[in-house]
């Protein structure tokens, strides 16, 4: 829904800069009209206008450069006209429109309720549910990752495999949340193939999130691949802060469902 409302300020922008370029061209243009005779299956224009108060029409030579000229800017001008006319109806209902858009945010409808209904906070699946074609999305077939398969031994409660208990916890909390996502789909970046952990749809903003979990931070050969992916991701324009999210653990410092729920509610269910 935002991008919605972005798109009509954009568009709302845009009209009101080309009416006002609009309306500056049409003041440097010659005043009057065109008319035009038929004779013989010929075209004969007239310059229609008027001096010292009366109307006056001139017939525009075909061999007279000046003429010429005067005719395309008079049909530039009738354009010109036209268009601005069109411009000023739809800025005016866009105007209307803007002020009376009120921006869908679930949370926010929630926060709204009377205390009978507050605890509906607690359930996203009641208030935020996936649209139905971001839901098409998740269960659109899509390139999966296919190396090692004997590594996807940890169920998740839809009953998709992953890799590890980490990954398990954040698909649970993905589903959870309402939140459409597909496991290791291949992403090519500069020729080479990726397979991010969870692609995700933002159930808000509907932007594509990227999240990877690095599971063996205290393993130095890993820990350098990790640093070398993050880099990679970088230069394609998956960034931290922006469309990446990343979680880590060791052997001394597991995963915990609480990091989990907070960085879902922060980063997925915000704007």
């Amino acid at each position: 829904m935002i991008k919605v409302y972005e798109e009509m300020i954009k568009s709302l922008e845009h009209m009101r800069s080309l009416a006002e370029s609009f309306e500056k061209e049409i003041l440097s243009l010659p005043p009057g009209s065109l008319s035009v005779s038929i004779q013989s299956s010929k075209q004969y224009y007239y310059h229609n206008y008027s001096a010292d108060g009366k109307k006056q029409k001139r017939y525009l030579n075909p061999d007279s450069k000046y003429d010429q000229r005067l005719l395309k800017k008079l049909q530039r001008r009738r354009f010109l006209q036209k268009s601005l006319s069109v411009l000023k109806t739809d800025i005016s209902a866009l105007e209307q429109a803007i002020a009376k858009f009120v921006l869908y945010d679930p949370g926010r409808i929630c926060t709204q309720l009377t205390s009978a209904y507050q605890d509906i906070q607690k359930d996203p699946g009641l208030w935020l549910p996936a649209e139905p074609d971001l839901r098409r999305w998740a269960k659109k077939s899509y390139t999966q990752y296919a190396g090692h398969p004997e590594g996807l031994i940890h169920e998740t409660s839809t009953g998709l495999l992953v890799r590890s208990k980490s990954e398990s916890m954040i698909a649970d909390t993905l589903t959870l949340y309402g939140v459409p996502f597909r496991y290791e789909q291949v992403l090519i970046i500069n020729g080479k193939s990726y397979a991010p952990d969870f692609t995700l749809h933002h159930p808000l903003n509907r932007e594509i999130f990227y999240w990877e979990h690095f599971g063996k931070m205290d393993q130095p050969d890993y820990l350098l691949s990790a640093g070398a992916k993050i880099m990679d991701y970088r230069q394609a324009g998956i960034r931290t802060g922006t469309n990446f999210i990343m979680t880590f653990e060791d052997l001394q410092n597991p995963l915990t469902m609480r990091e989990i729920q907070d960085v879902v509610t922060s980063r997925l269910l915000t704007r």
